[in-house]
């Protein structure tokens, strides 16, 4: 989304948010949405301790809220308020009677309604509301829908603001109906951290090789898979130097299955330290925690966990930044990023997302009104399941208005997918980032084993069962003597929403021709992939062509080497640099006669191949 205007604040080196201005005298601008660029610039901190209003911070997670209310909740006196699912309504009520000069209520979004009930109407002019680590907002809200609760009284107040080291700018628009600035804070300094990106096809035995050659004193390992943490542990054997943090509903899993160390809050840590996204964002670690040069280790496994795809733009950054210490204390902190990689993974872009949901819009909407007319309860039902078909009813709001979080969230999603296709797409990521610099020492490591072959083997995936069921309907359901465009249309896009794999190559070859395929989706990749080789092909002609000229003779390896550098030239994957390689592009010489190019210099006769002509 665009927004109304655009505004720089400069930050120098050692200075925080309450150093400059406008936030030194003001406090953070009503009406904005803050790129902070830097995580732990002291935007809660200018909010909490210097900023002198009313305030809530809608907080993405409880840690933060504990960590912050521990900070500033000292000998019995509550300044700040923590407002989660163990706060009770006497603590919540107490404290809004209490004589503390500036009320500072910390609230997850989904206590935010609990908050409002005891405050009333008066909320919206009494209050300032930051919604601190926005982006939340758009990432979370497909498994986590509650957290866009608040979004519903957030225009309603007179001050309000989003901020965040990594914003996602919302498609709502009353953002732009609202003025709202993006105001971003950019460092006048270096600031980057250097990153090492590791590519592999078997995750945890690439992070056991990892440790073996970097022992270290404590090792941080982000992951946000309770069962990848638990297979590391087991298959690294060090149960007993672990210790995990997460959410309740996991740590209550993993102590049954016989892990002790598994924690909801930060304490002092072991050499190997798990912690889930609970602990990506916000949260600061201090230094008197970990007392360490840190090894921060990222761990992302699609096949096994695909909850682990981080994004290099936000999760990433937001990770690296969650480690604390004074100015008088220098670290020196080392980032990996251990992934596999997923070539497999649809994507569709932003405008192609658009266009299909404007479509089941347009669709939802007629069924919509079909439904109200209906006068019979047959009639309705009918239409009712109809619209419960076409599996539109998440990207909108229980009032029928669009949910633009959630359509962001699958916008979101889809980018971040894209990151994962090659070990290429990842580090370009990487390489442009604002906030890393790509280690030179990043690898790609190859196994036999992989972590597809493990996760094929996996019992009871169904898959062939899901073809052949998505293969049949499309056949029943495209027949025109059958059904109309509207009910073929309806099909289609319930059919992608639950089946968005299978159906993925069918939209790319398109619906009448996947037809004539009997939507046999094997055969539709197959010629999917013909057309994808025959690209390469021309463009791997094109570039050979340059080097191996027409008319002249070549030997055998020198074919090879430069089939080699123009592929890898490319970047082009699947081709073998070879002569059969050679003869697809262009007619050679016959093998039984090769051409006499000369002699080496031991008199021996150098035979080649004649490139007669490219096809």
């Amino acid at each position: 989304m665009k927004l109304l205007h655009e505004e720089i604040v400069e930050l120098a080196v050692d200075q925080f948010l309450n150093d400059i201005e406008p936030f030194k005298s003001k406090g953070i601008q009503r009406n904005t949405i803050n790129h902070k660029v830097l995580p732990g610039c002291g935007a809660t901190t200018l909010e909490i301790e210097h900023t002198k209003r009313h305030s809530i911070l809608l907080l993405p997670n409880v840690p933060v809220i504990q960590g912050k209310c521990e900070k500033y909740n000292k000998d019995g006196k509550v300044l700040v308020l923590g407002i989660h699912t163990d706060t009770t309504d006497i603590e919540i009520l107490d404290y809004l009677a209490s004589n503390v000069e500036y009320h500072k209520i910390l609230v997850t979004p989904e206590s935010f309604k609990r908050l409002k009930a005891f405050v009333g109407r008066a909320i919206y002019s009494k209050y300032f509301l930051l919604f601190d680590e926005c982006d939340h907002v758009v990432k979370d809200v497909n498994y986590r829908p509650d957290i866009i609760l608040p979004m519903i009284d957030f225009f309603l107040f007179t001050n309000k603001a989003f901020i965040s080291a990594t914003p996602i700018i919302p498609s709502d628009p009353r953002f732009r109906a609202y003025g709202f600035t993006y105001v971003k804070i950019r460092p006048t300094f270096e600031f980057k951290e250097t990153i090492r990106l590791i590519t592999s096809n078997n995750v945890v035995h690439t992070l056991k090789q990892f440790i073996r050659e970097n022992d270290r004193e404590r090792y941080f390992i982000f992951c946000n898979s309770a069962t990848l943490i638990a297979d590391v542990i087991t298959k690294l054997d060090i149960s007993e130097d672990s210790a995990i943090y997460c959410a309740k509903k996991s740590r209550r899993t993993l102590r049954r299955n016989g892990y002790k160390d598994v924690h909801m809050k930060l304490q002092s840590f072991k050499k190997f330290n798990f912690l889930t996204s609970r602990f990506y964002a916000a949260v600061d670690i201090e230094y008197k925690l970990y007392q360490c040069d840190p090894t921060i280790i990222m761990l992302t496994n699609l096949y096994t966990a695909p909850q682990t795809m981080l994004d290099p733009h936000s999760d990433a950054i937001q990770i690296a930044g969650r480690f604390r210490k004074e100015k008088d204390i220098t670290i020196n902190k080392e980032i990996v990023h251990i992934a596999n990689l997923k070539p497999k993974l649809k994507t569709a872009g932003a405008e192609a997302i658009w266009q299909e949901l404007d479509e089941m819009h347009k669709a939802y909407k007629h069924l919509s009104k079909l439904f109200n007319n209906a006068t019979t309860a047959g009639s309705k039902k009918m239409w009712e399941e109809a619209l419960e078909k076409v599996g539109y009813q998440k990207y909108l709001h229980k009032s029928g208005s669009r949910n633009f979080y959630m359509i962001d969230n699958l916008i979101h999603e889809d980018k971040v997918k894209g990151y994962y296709l090659s070990a290429a797409e990842l580090k370009e990521a990487y390489k442009i980032s604002e906030y890393f610099n790509l280690d030179e020492r990043s690898k790609d490591f190859i196994y036999r084993y992989t972590d597809e072959d493990r996760q094929k083997y996996k019992p009871g995936t169904g898959l062939q069962s899901d073809k052949v069921f998505v293969q049949e309907k499309l056949m029943e359901v495209t027949s025109p003597a059958k059904y109309d465009d509207m009910q073929i249309a309806i099909t289609v896009a319930s059919l992608s929403l639950d089946y968005g794999d299978i159906m993925a190559p069918i939209h790319k070859y398109g619906i009448a021709e996947s037809r004539i395929l009997r939507f046999d989706v094997n055969k539709i990749q197959q010629e999917i992939d013909l057309e994808v080789v025959k690209q390469q092909l021309n463009l791997l002609k094109q570039h050979v062509s340059r080097q191996l000229i027409a008319g002249k003779a070549y030997m055998a390896a020198t074919i090879i080497r430069e089939l080699t550098n123009s592929i890898n030239a490319l970047g082009l994957e699947g081709l073998k640099a070879n002569l059969n390689l050679m003869r697809k592009l262009a007619t050679l010489s016959s093998s039984d006669n090769r051409v006499l190019i000369g002699k080496d210099e031991n008199g021996k006769e150098l035979r080649g191949y004649r490139i007669i002509q490219y096809h």
